[in-house]
Order: structure tokens, then sequence, then C-alpha cells
């Protein structure tokens, strides 16, 4: 009796450690993607800064619509006029008298 008692006890041990162990490197796994996600979506911003930063809110919502028909619906945006800032998914598009100021 003590022997099976044991036996399991060493098995529920076992499965605690595993389930640890598999928790450990499923949040390494969404870290190294969140970073690569960061990365990327920082060099996105940096080369619109460069291309689309002073341009009217016309200019960017023309090319906002062009690119949103050739990206079948993945690009979503919306403007939120008493803030002047238009969201494009996550990214905030920020205005100052009706050019673009910022990109965050």
């Amino acid at each position: 009796m003590l022997i099976v008692s044991l036996a399991l006890s060493i098995i529920a041990l076992c499965a605690v450690i595993v389930l640890l162990v598999n928790a450990r490197v499923s949040h390494s796994y969404l870290q190294s993607s969140y970073d690569l996600l960061k990365q990327n979506s920082d060099a996105l911003v940096l080369l619109l800064e460069n291309e689309w930063m002073g341009l009217s809110k016309d200019a960017v919502f023309s090319k906002l619509e062009e690119a949103s028909k050739q990206g079948e619906g993945r690009l979503i945006y919306k403007e939120i006029p008493r803030e002047n800032i238009i969201m494009v998914n996550e990214v905030a598009l920020i205005f100052e008298a009706g050019m673009l100021i910022e990109i965050r």
C-alpha cells in the first residue's frame, strides 16, 4: 500500500513538473512572437514616418483607401475627428492643422 502511494505521488510530481516546463516553453514562444511582431511594427512605423509625415489628412485617406483595396479587407482604419487621429488597425496617425505629425 505504501509503495502504491509513493508511486502515485511520484507520478503526480512528474506531471506537475511536465506542466510547469510546458508552460515555460509556451511562454518563451509567445514572448519571442511578441518581440518579433513589435520589431516588425516598429520598422513599418519608421517607413511610414519617412514617407507619410507631413501629408494632408486627405492624402493619407487616399493612400489608406488604395491600400485597403489591395489588402482584401485586412487594413481597418477609422477616423476619430475630435482627437485628430486616424486609427489604422492598432496604429494611431496623429494630425495637427490637417497634416500628419506623428505615428504611434
